[in-house]
Formats: structure tokens, C-alpha cells, sequence
């Protein structure tokens, strides 16, 4: 059976009122998006972890082009500087400040660049897993057992997904602690 182009226009036009039903119901687009929570997975050792979105400058690979330069005097954890587009960038390794082992690079390793009131740093982290979401209404109460002793000063809410919980590593908690504010030896 074949349809001329009016019958064929009267059908879209059909199908895009019903679909401006939907968005205008309960579901309407900006609903949809305040209740969805997003942001960055990754994993150290065995705990599940996310960086809200909010936090996030931008994500850089890990490559000759983001060379890191030694940074004498500091803290382990503190492994030197990048130079992003002219402007030197302080770059930590989260699982040695957290656990005081050294992360191994990798194909999922990645430069998580954060900005704090006016402080720019990036993040190295060795296995980061892409974008995650969740919808607010699903935000768990989680028992501190959940996360590891070192990340838990850290976790500010966390998210249930099949069976896996996911914390949200608060990027303010780590960068208003007097250990990581006294970076120098």
C-alpha cells in the first residue's frame, strides 16, 4: 500500500502532536533533566566512584601531548604540572594521596581537570569508566562500609544502579582538606 506525500505529512504531523503530549505531561524536558544526577565513573581499587559534572573542567587523555613535569618539594601524590594551553596545572594522583600507592597507567587512565573557587588542578586516575547517571530520586543512604576508610571522608551521597553502588567523590571535600591544601613537604 502506498501513501501520497499528504497522507505521508498528515502521519509525522500526527506522531509530533503526540509526542508534544508526552513533554507537556509529567515528563516535560526540563523535569526529566533536574531529576537527573551525572557524571564522571571511575573506580579505585574496589570502590565505585563519580565526580559530578559540575566539578569537571575537562578530561584529558593521557599522552605525550600532556607531558607531566616534576614538581620538587612536593607530596608524593602531588606528580608535577601540566601546561594546559599556557596555563601550569597541578596534577595529583588520587589513589596515591588516598591510599599512598602510585596509579598504573592504562587505556582508561585519564586527567579529570577540576576547577575550585579559583583553583585549577587536574586528577590523574587510573580507571575511568565515562559518563554515568542517575535519577535524584534514587540517591541512597549508604552505610560507611560501602567505601573504603579513605574515601568516605569524601563521599557526600551515592547512587544505587543494579545492584552496584556508586559514591560521589565531593571534589570540595578533597580540595578543603588541610592535607591536600599543604601540598609541599
Amino acid at each position: 500500500m502506498q501513501t501520497n506525500p499528504a497522507q505521508s505529512l498528515a502521519i509525522l504531523q500526527e506522531l509530533d502532536a503526540e509526542c508534544r503530549q508526552i513533554i507537556v505531561g509529567e515528563n516535560n524536558v526540563s523535569n526529566i533533566k533536574n531529576n537527573l544526577w551525572s557524571g564522571i565513573g571511575f573506580k579505585i581499587k574496589d570502590n565505585d566512584l563519580i565526580i559530578h559534572n559540575e566539578s569537571i573542567e575537562e578530561i584529558l587523555g593521557i599522552d605525550a601531548q600532556n607531558k607531566i613535569s616534576d614538581m620538587p618539594g612536593a607530596k608524593p601524590w602531588l606528580i608535577g604540572l601540566i601546561s594546559l594551553r599556557g596555563h601550569p596545572i597541578p596534577v595529583i594522583d588520587l589513589k596515591r594521596y588516598l591510599f599512598n600507592e602510585g596509579s598504573t597507567l592504562g587505556a582508561k587512565s585519564r586527567l579529570i581537570v577540576i576547577k575550585e573557587q579559583q583553583h585549577t588542578s587536574a586528577i590523574l586516575l587510573e580507571e575511568v569508566h565515562g559518563l554515568k547517571q542517575f535519577s535524584n530520586r534514587k540517591k541512597t543512604t549508604f552505610k560507611k562500609k560501602t567505601f573504603s576508610n579513605e574515601i568516605n571522608p569524601f563521599i557526600d551521597k551515592s547512587f544505587s544502579d543494579n545492584g552496584s553502588v556508586f559514591g560521589n567523590f565531593s571534589i570540595p571535600r578533597l580540595t578543603n582538606s588541610q592535607e591536600f591544601i599543604n601540598a609541599a613537604r
